[in-house]
């Protein structure tokens, strides 16, 4: 974002990629959450080699209820991705004030 203030000089242009980057940010760090939040647990069950259909065991929803209910986990690279997406976005909108 420096090397696009040196070049560009207007203030507006910078104060857009900056909001831009901050949302690809954000959006990296939603994905961190999302990855551990098993949204597709008990969807997909693959057969091993050899079952059949009726030979399949059903699946323990017990199991499957308690990874879905579990807290969201925010680890390390979403907290960052997160921190930093916010703070470029509250700069683009403090610098396109000024």
């Amino acid at each position: 974002m420096l090397i696009d203030w040196v070049f560009v000089r207007n203030i507006i242009v910078v104060s857009n990629h900056f909001f831009m980057a901050g949302l690809l940010l954000l959006l990296i760090g939603i994905f961190f959450v999302l990855e551990r939040g098993h949204l597709f647990t008990g969807w997909f069950r693959r057969s091993a080699k050899g079952e059949d259909e009726a030979d399949r065991k059903k699946i323990d929803v017990h199991k499957v209820g308690r990874e879905k209910n579990s807290p969201i986990v925010i680890t390390k690279p979403a907290h960052y991705f997160l921190n930093i997406g916010g703070f470029t976005i509250v700069v683009s909108v403090l610098i396109s004030l000024f």
